[in-house]
């Protein structure tokens, strides 16, 4: 600001000069225009993890508009045409060099009646609120002004559900468009309904406030009915909150952390663990034990130590689609290091979700296979996915990957994906999704969107080595420090690997010849045109190929805006 000054001051001492010799001078002027881009919007977080997806503002959106200081706006509506936002009433700063603080909301609303629909439930509103310096570009990024608040019933419960009515004793009084602020009133005939739906999940919006008590009466078809109270209140803006609803008779399963914590000791051996016995997490089916999980579970750091790596899995595992989080594998007596070290050949590990788990390797001369979910995988892995993971590679002699190290003859890996693979320490090889692979990887999503490079220069997306099928992958994001299906094939099958076009040139550093090989990787460039190509081609591989596998199920994809091509 000093220095503008003193320009200003020179540039009147010189017109000042020129005047005293005759010379006629005119104003000077600066013509500053107002560039606004920018449409992304930030999914609601998890309370706990805080991970969320992206989606954006479509074009030609419209959004509604207010700042004060540099720029003068007082609601003007913008569309978004060509990656800029237009229609600003002065699309010019002010001369005053003043910052300007602005605001923005989609979908367009004009007062509090505008923040509910005609059942009197909440929209959906994202808004961007920010302070920029004078001439500077604004770059639009919107978050949830509201709660999300989700609520998952057992599939069984679900079955005989008419409706959910819900008591939100909080309703929006008044918003104020100029700072984003709202207020609430209490109103205890504030209730939404929800009809019965067949996905179990029931979604609905409540005010970002606290001391607010939710309630939700579930109303059966034989006219009986179950209050559920939440203990819950306080809801912070753009998060989402989850309530899982279960039958109050308990079956044999993991329902706690400590139950997690006491599994994971049982079935590596031990008789008892504080009171627990194995049998207490297992009903039996054909003679096969079946291990169910029965909630989402969030470890504390003190409950991760406690867990101990499975050393070997011959039952099902069924997660039953729930997930495990703040998991930490630092546990290094085992040649196979995972959450689950070894699945065995009779072993089957499905529907399950791990997030913002992590590995760190203890400092010691171990040398074998590590990662963060599985060690090695004799048998069937279907329906899992790693999330927002964390690797500390500190040693070079170690085989490292994101979801499984090794995947044996026997193995096979299905359904499951990888995304957000983070590095501590970097060194060594890895394989984001597989480190080695001499079984089957069929109809799965890798994403590579790590920051760090391993140092490795073998590091590969989909395994480091290939020694038998890779089929039906899609993998989303290029990293130019890793191939993109394996640093070498040998003799392995590859077919229908979808990969960005960056890729093609890079994505096998060794590929050995064999006749019986199959090799096709398929390259496509970034364009919703291409995504609906993508998802057509993975779904007619599952058509083409599914008798040959009967004993598998497969899970078709579909596109989306924020993730490309995901599973439906």
């Amino acid at each position: 600001m000093k220095i503008k000054s003193l320009l200003l001051l020179c540039i009147t001492l010189l017109i000042t000069e020129c005047t005293k010799v005759g010379i006629s001078v005119n104003n000077l002027s600066e013509n500053h225009n107002i560039t606004i881009t920018g449409n992304s919007i930030s999914g609601f977080m998890d309370k706990d993890s805080r991970i969320y997806d992206m989606s954006r503002i479509p074009e030609n959106g419209s959004i509604i508009f207010y700042s004060n200081g540099g720029i003068k706006s007082e609601g003007d509506i913008l569309s978004y045409i060509n990656g800029e936002w237009t229609g600003l009433t002065n699309n010019q700063w002010n001369q005053d060099y003043e910052s300007a603080s602005f605001i923005a909301y989609y979908p367009i609303i004009r007062d509090v009646n505008d923040l509910y629909n005609d059942d009197g439930e909440l929209i959906d509103v994202v808004c961007c609120k920010d302070t920029i310096s004078f001439g500077e570009t604004i770059n639009l990024s919107f978050t949830h002004i509201f709660t999300k608040f989700t609520i998952n019933i057992e599939q069984e419960l679900n079955n005989n559900i008419e409706l959910i009515s819900i008591n939100i004793p909080q309703k929006l009084a008044n918003i104020d468009l100029t700072t984003g602020k709202y207020s609430t009133t209490a109103d205890n005939n504030n209730l939404i309904t929800l009809n019965r739906n067949d996905n179990c999940i029931y979604e609905f919006l409540i005010p970002s406030i606290s001391g607010m008590n939710i309630s939700f009466d579930i109303n059966f078809n034989d006219n009986t009915s179950e209050n559920v109270f939440i203990k819950e209140n306080i809801f912070k803006s753009g998060y989402e909150y989850v309530c899982n609803v279960r039958k109050k008779k308990q079956e044999n399963g993991i329902y706690t952390t400590m139950d997690f914590i006491a599994f994971t000791h049982l079935i590596n051996g031990e008789t008892e663990y504080e009171g627990k016995k194995l049998e207490d997490f297992y009903t039996e089916t054909d003679g096969r034990r079946i291990f169910n999980l029965y909630n989402d579970l969030n470890f504390t750091e003190e409950e991760a130590a406690k867990v101990s790596v499975i050393n070997e899995l011959d039952d099902i595992f069924d997660g039953n689609n729930h997930t495990l989080s703040n998991l930490t594998v630092n546990k290094n007596n085992n040649i196979n290091i995972g959450i689950f070290g070894l699945i065995s050949e009779t072993g089957y590990l499905k529907n399950i979700i791990l997030n913002n788990c992590s590995f760190k390797l203890q400092p010691g001369t171990y040398r074998g296979v590590a990662s963060i979910f599985v060690g090695q995988n004799k048998g069937i892995i279907d329906n899992c996915h790693v999330i927002n993971g964390t690797i500390d590679m500190l040693k070079d002699n170690t085989m490292y990957s994101g979801f499984t190290a090794l995947n044996s003859p026997t193995g096979t890996i299905l359904n499951s994906s990888i995304s957000n693979l983070q590095l501590d320490g970097s060194h060594g090889a890895l394989g984001i999704f597989v480190y080695q692979n001499n079984g089957n990887i069929i109809n799965c999503r890798i994403k590579n969107n790590t920051i760090k490079n391993a140092t490795g220069n073998n590091s590969s997306t989909i395994c480091v080595y290939n020694s038998m099928r890779l089929y039906n992958i899609f993998v989303t994001e290029y990293k130019q420090d890793y191939y993109g299906i394996c640093y070498e094939n040998d003799p392995g099958h590859y077919y229908n690997c979808i990969l960005p076009e960056e890729y093609n040139g890079k994505a096998i550093y060794s590929d050995h010849k064999s006749e019986t090989a199959l090799k096709k990787a398929v390259y496509y460039s970034e364009s919703p045109d291409e995504y609906t190509r993508i998802a057509n081609e993975l779904n007619q591989w599952i058509e083409d190929n599914k008798s040959k596998y009967p004993e598998l199920t497969f899970r078709k994809w579909k596109t989306n805006p924020s993730e490309k091509v995901i599973f439906e």
